[in-house]
């Protein structure tokens, strides 16, 4: 899925359940393309993050889940020496495992 149709398909009208699934969706696939290309990092952090302007981000409260996974994202499109310390790809797989769906 790429990101412009992952970012069209989460500002639609559908129900949440139903947008939230897709988003888990498309984060297991970049944490795929992230495992198998560590050097793109920061592009896909960058556009997970990106999900943030969307109407599915403006529905959910800061401490959703899924919110607490694209901010998250947000820090690892940072350089390195400029993240929180506690920002990894690692916890980002975690938090994407832990998901409710």
């Amino acid at each position: 899925m790429t990101h412009e149709n992952i970012f069209e398909r989460l500002d639609e009208r559908e129900p949440l359940a139903n947008r939230k699934q897709l988003l888990h969706e498309y984060l297991m696939e970049q944490l795929k393309a992230q495992e198998q290309h560590p050097e793109q990092g920061e592009q896909i952090a960058y556009e997970i993050a990106g999900l943030l302007a969307t109407n599915l981000a403006a529905t959910l409260a800061d401490d959703d889940p899924y919110m607490e996974v694209l901010y998250l994202a947000g820090e690892l499109e940072l350089p390195e020496q400029h993240r929180d310390s506690s920002a990894s790809w690692e916890a980002l797989r975690e938090l994407v495992r832990n998901l409710p769906q």
